[in-house]
């Protein structure tokens, strides 16, 4: 496969903020209740994106770009070199602050707080991607409807996985050639995905099997681009038409692929729309900070819908503008995209 026709000005990053602020906006309504809040979202809903589309969104790019990087990427060493360098410093960085500084909103005492074993149990867990073992820190958020710490962090594990699926997909690949093993997985996830979410086990749906079938797509996407690139008005129209149609006549198992196509449309074969970037990469650090932020401030705060708003808007990007510059520019490698766009190249 040949990425000559891949644009290198893309609205991948664009894309990306748009995902992670409506999970933002979602989730600043269903973690307080306030009815007021629903707005947002319910307006999102009439462009066909939610949360869960959201996340979704994430996968599918994320299926596209690391296998770029992987073809990129000189040697596995360096492949995983630069996904932990982008990952895991804001990731870690998020578990210690979240376990530290939410003591001030502990129902427990300083000192017991800190020597519970529940306090030890989050870092533990959490900082290995072993989230749903220890979702919460003692006696904190325990009369909120949600008593999670971060409930955003189920993905992660999941794109972890992916990353690592990725050398042993080339590597079986070499035998049996690429694109036959990640149409076999996507048919397999895609299935897997379906059969629970219309049988009301939604959960597990949400494991890594059900939704691989988003990466994959992007990944099947990226092998081929040039194609895709070349039909892409046919391909696209196609892809809507799954979407409206996939209910009625149970197409639900071309979902993954037909979104996939609409996400990789938006963000390489329309004009480019602006560096979203320019003060940084956002998505990721606004991503993983929003639960946590709201959670706190649904704590501190008087009963008051439009505080809550104005707070979090202001808060949630303050926390992910200062976490790419305090933590995550700080790992990245000198060849990464977003230091060269900073120095002009």
């Amino acid at each position: 496969m040949t990425d000559s026709l891949i644009p290198k000005k893309n609205n991948f990053d664009l894309l990306r903020l748009i995902f992670a602020l409506t999970v933002f906006i979602t989730h600043l309504y269903e973690l307080s209740g306030y009815q007021i809040l629903r707005t947002a979202p319910r307006s999102l809903s009439w462009i066909y994106l939610n949360s869960g589309r959201a996340v979704q969104g994430f996968f599918v790019i994320s299926g596209f770009l690391i296998f770029m990087s992987y073809d990129r990427s000189h040697g596995l060493g360096k492949y995983f070199e630069k996904r932990v360098r982008r990952l895991y410093p804001c990731y870690l960085t998020n578990i210690l602050l979240s376990a530290l500084l939410l003591v001030v909103v502990s129902s427990l005492p300083f000192i017991g707080y800190f020597l519970n074993h529940d306090f030890l149990r989050f870092i533990g867990f959490n900082a290995v991607f072993l989230n749903a073992h220890q979702w919460t820190l003692p006696g904190v958020f325990q009369n909120h409807p949600f008593t999670a710490v971060n409930g955003a962090l189920w993905t992660l594990q999941i794109e972890v996985l992916f990353y690592i699926s990725v050398p042993i997909i080339a590597y079986f690949g070499r035998f049996f050639g690429k694109l036959p093993i990640l149409l076999l997985l996507y048919i397999f996830s895609s299935c897997f995905f379906v059969y629970f979410s219309v049988t009301g086990k939604p959960a597990t749906a949400l494991l890594f099997p059900g939704q691989l079938c988003f990466f994959v797509a992007g990944s099947i996407l990226y092998s081929l681009y040039d194609a895709f690139a070349r039909r892409r008005y046919v391909m696209v129209s196609v892809a809507v038409l799954v979407l409206v149609l996939q209910s009625a006549l149970h197409l639900s198992v071309l979902y993954p692929m037909a979104l996939a196509m609409i996400v990789i449309f938006l963000a390489c074969c329309i004009p480019f729309l602006g560096h979203a970037s320019r003060f940084g990469d956002l998505s990721y650090s606004i991503y993983i900070y929003h639960f946590p932020v709201i959670q706190f401030l649904i704590a501190v705060l008087p009963y008051n819908p439009l505080l809550l708003l104005i707070s979090a808007y202001a808060i949630v990007p303050a926390f992910g503008f200062a976490s790419w510059h305090l933590v995550e520019k700080r790992f990245l490698l000198k060849s990464s995209h977003y230091l060269q766009k900073k120095a002009g190249c």
